[in-house]
């Protein structure tokens, strides 16, 4: 078709570079020099910005010169009047390479004059990158099957092996050829032939799935699997055998049952927080009322006649009192809270007391051995050692009811990091391993995981708190050690504690004999229950003080102010109404700072020393006060701070 009229011509124009512009491939016009005629708007890929702008640039400015000198046979022999054809790797503007399958077509003038060509690029990069994957696989799928590190078995249509690789060979500890003519349900128990009979039938029914199944080895050992299959059907539809894949998860499986006894553990640490919690809560009133009880009953036990029944009966009072008190103390203690006085001890010293108390409350159809091997130290300290044995032994005693043989010993052994992976807080080396062993009735392995949970107890109701197990393992826990329990039902148990042994010296505590004696100095007595300032001032009075007691700090702190040297001694309960036992020794502080506090607590002291010390804090009483305990304290602090006047 011809055109004279320059509109159609124009509009004829529009249309073929609207029509070039949306061709999926790059068009140009080359000339004979190399310059740019006209390329299409798919060449912003190539090149970023306005394609109008590449018109008259040189071919080797839009290519780059690493491309063009490839392409630069091919654009001579266009040159010389040849079509080409060729692949090529060019950079795209937005960075990434890109193939283009190219062809140059030369345009030819009447006189066979070759004025340009015009240049056809398609993007074949998918096509490239498939016919290279193709290839990749086919060598792949050479070697995967020889070299996979799960294994792979191929059975046929009635279930016999027809191949399996190295690596499930290697699995079960059999040579590939052994296994070849086997039989797939050969290598399972019968629960295992169910489960894996399940897959090869569901598969056929296009139902198979995924399952955990045990494998058993040459040797006997268990292997647990996870078996996937594929059918396989032959040309007329039918199944004619699978493939299966085979994974090895026993290290896996090992690991989830180590991740169960560390999440147990971690769920008993944070009972034991719980419970620390609450005890901390109600220790101050507990022991306060605990106050009371040991003092009312002390005082009137001085007033009771000697060898009287009476006298008999308020000492059993006193008693009780002391083994609530110690109830309270346990709880604290397997909570991390207890008043400790931690140092280096020679666990040896207290092993041997210790077994000699329980020689004399144990039964005698229950046989003590013990068979200590080190004089190795600890840092602990000394009543809880005493507790963690005295609990144990007091355990297995219960255990042997009809009599048997208790066996303690104590020796040096190393730990390394796979024997303490369950207790992250311990860290490998060397300890002391104390174990308690009966012979007595066992125990299943539920009952083992329930022992060491505060208040659980298999003894009768009034028996026991079943605070026992659970203190030994607070007081473990806290000294950075751990617990291994074996038991046998009808064989009985064995304890194995696990201390880190410390290589200071220990040094041996002296005990205090002296006499408690009193004095005649003046005392201001402040606590906010009114039984406990009563009890107080009678057991101060009875060892010959002069006493006054306030009933809230800032009575006490308006009488200090009123006559600063009224007083030689203050003592005051921490937690009070309106103002601290604390705040009051800080003020005392500032009136008068020679004058001694004495601060009495019912909590596990939680305030730091060296603050007490700062605010003129001389000592500290744990409730319930004793007459022995109260009177020794006051005496030291008053004669402390006379030696200092």
């Amino acid at each position: 078709m011809v055109m004279n009229d320059p509109m159609d011509s124009r509009i004829y124009g529009r249309k073929l570079q609207v029509l070039l512009d949306n061709l999926p491939a790059l068009v140009a016009y080359v000339r004979a020099d190399g310059t740019y005629l006209f390329v299409n708007r798919q060449y912003e890929k190539l090149r970023a910005g306005d394609c109008t702008k590449l018109i008259g640039k040189p071919m080797g400015f839009v290519l780059g010169p690493v491309v063009y000198e490839k392409v630069m046979p091919f654009i001579e022999k266009a040159l010389s009047g040849q079509a080409v054809s060729f692949e090529v790797e060019v950079p795209f503007a937005d960075g990434r390479l890109r193939w283009l399958r190219v062809e140059y077509k030369p345009d030819i003038d009447e006189k066979g004059d070759v004025k340009g060509y015009i240049a056809l690029g398609t993007d074949i990069t998918r096509l490239k990158v498939s016919e290279q994957c193709l290839k990749e696989s086919e060598r792949q799928y050479r070697q995967l099957f020889e070299l996979a590190q799960e294994g792979i078995w191929a059975i046929d249509d009635d279930s016999v092996t027809t191949m399996v690789n190295p690596a499930m060979a290697k699995m079960l500890g059999y040579d590939v050829m052994e296994m070849i003519g086997t039989n797939f349900f050969d290598f399972m128990d019968e629960t295992g032939r169910k489960l894996a009979g399940g897959i090869v039938e569901g598969d056929q029914h296009g139902t198979g799935e995924q399952v955990d199944c045990e494998l058993i080895r040459r040797d006997g050992e268990r292997v647990y699997t996870t078996m996937k299959m594929s059918s396989i059907y032959g040309d007329d539809g039918r199944y004619a055998g699978a493939i299966i894949g085979v994974v090895d998860v026993t290290y896996r499986k090992k690991a989830e049952e180590e991740n169960k006894k560390l999440e147990k553990h971690m769920v008993q640490i944070q009972k034991m927080e719980a419970i620390g919690t609450l005890a901390g809560g109600i220790a101050h009133d507990f022991n306060n009322i605990l106050s009371v009880v040991v003092g009312f009953t002390e005082l009137a036990c001085e007033d009771a006649r000697k060898g009287s029944a009476q006298l008999d009966n308020l000492r059993e009072v006193l008693s009780a009192a002391q083994r609530a008190r110690d109830l309270v103390s346990q709880i604290l203690t397997f909570a991390r809270q207890g008043d400790v006085s931690v140092r280096p001890v020679r666990f040896s010293t207290i092993l041997k007391e210790a077994v000699k108390f329980l020689r004399s409350t144990l039964p005698s159809t229950i046989e003590i051995s013990t068979r200590l091997t080190t004089e190795a130290n600890v840092m602990a300290d000394p009543t809880q050692l005493h507790q963690i044995i005295m609990n144990l032994g007091t355990n297995a005693g219960h255990a042997m009811a009809d009599g048997g043989v208790l066996d303690v010993s104590l020796e040096e052994v190393e730990l390394d990091a796979g024997k303490v992976r369950h207790a992250p807080e311990v860290m490998p080396g060397q300890f002391l391993r104390l174990r308690v062993s009966d012979t007595g009735s066992g125990m299943t392995p539920s009952l083992v995981e329930s022992i060491f949970n505060p208040y659980f107890t298999t003894k009768e109701q009034g028996d026991g708190t079943g605070l026992g197990l659970s203190v030994v393992k607070g007081i473990v826990d806290q000294m950075k050690g751990m617990i291994e329990v074996a038991s046998v039902p009808g064989e009985g148990s064995c304890f194995d504690v696990f201390l880190p042994i410390l290589e200071w010296e220990a040094q041996e505590y002296e005990s205090r004999g002296e006499e408690v004696v009193g004095g005649d100095e003046r005392v201001l007595y402040v606590d906010d229950e009114p039984a406990i300032t009563i009890i107080g001032k009678g057991l101060l009075e009875m060892m010959g003080y002069n006493v006054e007691t306030c009933e809230n700090a800032l009575e006490a702190l308006k009488k200090i102010r009123k006559d600063p040297k009224a007083f030689d001694v203050v003592i005051t309960d921490l937690t009070m109404p309106r103002m601290r036992g604390d705040t009051l020794a800080r003020e005392i502080m500032a009136i008068r700072s020679d004058l001694p506090v004495i601060l009495c607590t019912g909590q596990d002291f939680p305030l730091p020393e060296e603050h007490l010390k700062k605010i003129g804090v001389s000592a500290l009483l744990k409730k319930p006060l004793g007459r022995t305990k109260l009177a020794r304290t006051v005496r030291e602090v008053l004669d402390q701070w006379g030696a200092k006047g």
